[in-house]
């Protein structure tokens, strides 16, 4: 598999967004960003999300990604996520201290914040056929964020790599 592109999907209630100042923003449903996939070997696959990616919440906000330069291998360089070393095989089961991070801007203070993931559950680590995704990701403010929102549960809609 080459670089691709997959559709993440929120509904309604699924991401709650922390802000720098501890406050959650509630992603609007059906908001939409693009995942670049990106497997190298099948013992790496890397993830990121494109520049000039974001979504809006049910207060009126715009999060917005921002760039994190030369992180993952195969992509522009421009990419707001990267995470490395998943294996074909490895979806369907917590893995923890992942490398790389979310760069996103806090809508209210304007602040980039980075997120590390603490823990990814993807159900297929290629995306060759859509699955879902969980994540448990904390930035340098000490916030976490699950994703999907426990008062939600389920997992979050990730469609297949094309």
């Amino acid at each position: 598999m080459a670089v691709v592109t997959s559709t993440v999907t929120i509904d309604t209630g699924e991401w709650v967004y922390i802000d720098v100042t501890g406050i959650g923003h509630t992603v609007n449903n059906g908001q939409t960003f693009s995942l670049t996939v990106n497997d190298v070997s099948a013992t790496v696959v890397e993830y990121s999300i494109p520049t000039a990616q974001s979504v809006t919440t049910t207060d009126g906000y715009t999060i917005n990604f921002r760039p994190r330069k030369g992180m993952a291998s195969g992509t522009t360089g421009n990419e707001a996520f990267y995470k490395g070393n998943f294996t074909d095989a490895g979806g369907g089961t917590d893995q923890y201290s992942r490398r790389g991070e979310i760069c996103i801007e806090c809508p209210v203070t304007k602040i980039v914040q980075h997120w590390k993931p603490l823990k990814m559950n993807p159900s297929d680590s290629d995306f060759g056929a859509a699955g879902t995704i969980t994540m448990t990701v904390e930035d340098e403010f000490g916030h976490l964020m699950v994703m999907p929102a426990p008062s939600v549960g389920g997992s979050i809609t990730v469609g297949q790599a094309a």
